[in-house]
């Protein structure tokens, strides 16, 4: 299990985020869902909201059908609503639609849903009353987070049930909840009570931080659990997760390559200019310059090219790199789109109704990163595989102290082949089993979160591999021996200063969990980068 329920210090005071509707990025982003960084709505966003909702009161008083606010949801959409039933028919659809099930989604995720909902109310579209957002906010910024269960949402009509569960707490009918300065995973309520304060009703949890129940008016309900909020959140830290992967990934291939003795020429800027995709070019610069310096490369005279898991490093994770970059502005594109249902807009005085709230966008990009996340897993064992075959680059099989009499790391590729058979079978698209719901009103739906959690589980499989290849070629540095490259010494130091040299045969398995632990991975190429003057 990942190391992801460790309990953090509050963050050092920094000023609020803005949430304007505008300029959040996905660094941003992670700020305030991992770190805590407080957030504010801004005052222009107030005033839009309060247009849009002054603009839907008239439409309501003018009589005008509108749906979800004067008619009933889904295919109820043409039964007509009374504004006298307005509150109850707002509570009605929150209570109905929190029908989520499963494990709970990771209190990094809630918090980015949270984000990304109130953003997009700052929009001004909605229709909804700026203390409707101002509740997240402070939420956000009490490091309270309702507990939510992450399976039931079918990436169309909004993700319905997991907003609507947010929805439920906010109006005093949720359940747990938790404060604290946590990150990562949950997986059951006990976890949660040993590691933090916990509340058992989401009244409880309100009153602690001297919010009052919402009394939701028209709309307000629909725009809480319209949208693709969910599955957003998701894949946005499942992104950022597997660019620190990618990261560490390419560290670890360089002390592979310099442990096996590679050959430098396969980085040759040369060879790569002639084919500029950014990320080749981007991969083949990291890994010159974390080679830099070393005197270990080459070390087999006879060999005149090597395997592809050394030479094709740049041609094989390259066009990981590329999709990242483009996850990343379709992400953040995202986060500044509003995908609510029915839409105000004040300046037309006009509601309409569409389908922003499909996750389509989401659920092609999430299922296009699935096989480029297993890349790095599948590509990172087979180097595990030859740093243990013997032989190569002149090490003892399995890099055993004493072959035959200690088993070595042996096992530890056992270890990732099943991580990487769990990987490949994850890879399968979820936006193409699309199933109909609401009666067939709702009759092709995106899937979208299914995909975003594989972007998701396909992250930690491959930061446990990454994981063990680091924890194969520091050993394998250790038999080489001789002068490496500053960037490579850099990550062997770090490695060294948690995890022991292999003298003799012990469990690996502690040492795999301290080596995927995401706060040293990050520290890790951190240190690698004071060499390397930064990684691309």
């Amino acid at each position: 299990m990942p190391r992801a329920r460790d309990k953090d210090a509050p963050p050092a005071h920094s000023p609020p985020i803005p949430l304007t509707g505008e300029g959040l990025t996905l660094p941003l982003l992670v700020r305030i869902a991992r770190d805590y960084a407080p957030v504010e709505l801004s005052q222009a966003a107030k005033e839009r909201m309060l247009a849009a909702r002054a603009a839907l009161e008239r439409a309501i008083a003018r009589g005008d059908r509108i749906y979800g606010v004067t008619t009933g949801f889904g295919k109820f959409n043409s039964i007509a609503v009374s504004p006298e039933q307005a509150h109850e028919h707002q509570r009605n659809l929150i209570r109905s639609h929190a029908a989520g099930v499963g494990s709970y989604m990771n209190v990094d995720e809630v918090r980015a849903m949270m984000v990304l909902k109130a953003n997009e109310f700052a929009r001004g579209h909605s229709g909804i009353r700026p203390q409707i957002a101002e509740h997240l906010v402070t939420l956000l910024n009490a490091a309270v987070t309702p507990i939510i269960p992450e399976r039931g949402s079918v990436g169309a009509s909004g993700d319905l049930a997991p907003l609507s569960h947010l929805a439920l707490f906010l109006i005093g009918e949720g359940g747990y909840a938790l404060q604290g300065h946590l990150r990562g995973g949950l997986t059951s309520a006990k976890d949660l009570r040993d590691a933090t304060k916990m509340f058992k009703t989401s009244k409880e949890a309100l009153a602690h931080i001297e919010l009052t129940p919402l009394e939701l008016e028209a709309k307000e309900g629909l725009a809480l659990i319209n949208g693709t909020s969910q599955m957003a959140a998701v894949a946005a830290l499942a992104v950022e997760d597997v660019w620190r992967v990618l990261r560490v990934g390419q560290v670890a291939a360089a002390m592979s390559v310099e442990a096996l003795g590679g050959r430098p020429e396969a980085f040759d800027k040369r060879i790569h200019d002639l084919r500029p995709h950014p990320g080749q070019w981007n991969v083949a610069d990291n890994i010159r310059r974390l080679l830099d310096g070393s005197k270990l490369l080459a070390r087999n005279g006879a060999r005149v090219q090597d395997p592809y898991t050394l030479r094709a490093i740049p041609q094989v994770l390259g066009p990981v790199h590329d999709a990242l970059t483009h996850a990343v502005t379709v992400l953040e594109r995202e986060f500044h789109s509003v995908t609510d249902n029915p839409l105000i807009f004040p300046g037309d005085d006009a509601i309409l109704s569409g389908a922003n709230f499909h996750g389509q966008p989401l659920a092609l990009l999430c299922d296009g990163l699935l096989p480029a996340v297993h890349t790095i897993t599948g590509f990172a064992e087979r180097r595990i595989a030859r740093l243990l075959a013997g032989g190569h680059g002149g090490l003892p099989a399995f890099l055993s102290p004493q072959p035959g009499a200690q088993s070595g790391l042996m096992v530890t590729q056992y270890t990732a082949a099943a991580l990487a058979a769990e990987s490949a079978s994850l890879c399968h698209p979820a936006s193409v089993s699309s199933l109909p719901t609401s009666g067939d009103e709702e009759d092709y739906n995106s899937l979208g979160p299914i995909a975003a959690r594989r972007v998701r589980q396909l992250a930690v499989l491959a930061s446990q591999v990454v994981a063990i290849e680091l924890l194969c070629a520091a050993t394998a540095l250790d038999f080489a021996g001789g002068p490496s490259a500053p960037a490579t010494r850099a990550a062997h130091a770090a490695v060294r200063e948690i995890v022991a040299p292999q003298t003799a045969d012990r469990s690996p398995a502690p040492d795999m969990e301290a080596l995927n632990d995401r706060a040293w991975q990050q520290r890790l190429v951190a240190a690698v980068q004071t060499v390397t003057g930064g990684l691309n």
